[in-house]
């Protein structure tokens, strides 16, 4: 029987002469891996398909198999600047990378796939005042993702455990925590909404620094989370 369901393009990348694997996560099963097959010779197996799209989907799902057959696909919601922005576009090839490596082995979660949309939404349909969105994108992301940091319990002096998400009176025996200077700055960031996140004023090297952060924060806690290559684009992009 078929399923058809919504989902966000992760990643898609060439397979053969004519088909595409894209890796989508969905609301219904999570992150699945799919081939898509296409049509003439060296063209996309769909326009649909690419990253960060809000797609609908339809396939037959086969448990016994790593590799789901896309039957078809379809734009579900489209996007208006994402494409043509230039700071929209470099926050978003950021969050298709982020995204990526962040859902790789997601279950279904529907109020984190909710999320999501509701945040690229709001990053197409959104003007100027974009520079925090990324910082406060991946930082409400950790609340679905069940790695939201403890730093409600802030002291004077206090230092931040990356590797416990908790404030710490003391400095763990390991290296992965932040000095007291950067932690007293998380109960402040954590309150970081896309609608107040214009009134954060950062300058560059503290945007830099808390996204230096919070990315060495997901490579704790996220499996298989790498280093990530648009972060050099983003840097030069919000200065």
């Amino acid at each position: 029987m078929e399923e058809r369901t919504r989902g966000i393009v992760l990643r898609r990348v060439r397979y053969g002469d004519t088909g595409v694997i894209v890796d989508i996560f969905t609301a219904s099963r999570g992150s699945v891996s799919f081939l898509a097959h296409g049509g003439r010779k060296g063209r996309p197996a769909s326009t649909a398909l690419a990253p960060l799209a809000i797609v609908e989907v339809g396939f037959r799902w086969r448990p016994q198999r790593t590799l789901q057959t896309l039957d078809d696909a379809h734009t579900a919601t489209p996007y208006a600047t994402l494409a043509s922005d230039p700071a929209k576009m470099t926050t978003g090839m950021f969050l298709q990378e982020f995204l990526y490596h962040a859902l790789k082995h997601e279950v279904a979660n529907r109020p984190l796939f909710d999320y999501i949309v509701t945040g690229l939404t709001w990053l197409d349909r959104n003007g100027s005042g974009v520079a925090n969105f990324h910082l406060a994108f991946v930082i409400r992301l950790t609340r679905y993702l069940g790695l939201w940091p403890s730093a409600e319990h802030w002291r004077e002096g206090c230092v931040f455990d990356l590797k416990e998400g908790e404030m710490a009176s003391h400095v763990p025996a390991h290296r992965f925590w932040l000095p007291p200077r950067e932690a007293s700055a998380l109960p402040y960031i954590t309150r970081m909404t896309f609608r107040s996140m214009k009134l954060f004023k950062l300058s560059r090297t503290q945007r830099n620094a808390i996204l230096d952060a919070v990315i060495a924060y997901y490579r704790l806690h996220v499996p298989g989370f790498p280093e990530l290559k648009s972060v050099a684009v983003l840097r030069e992009m919000y200065q």
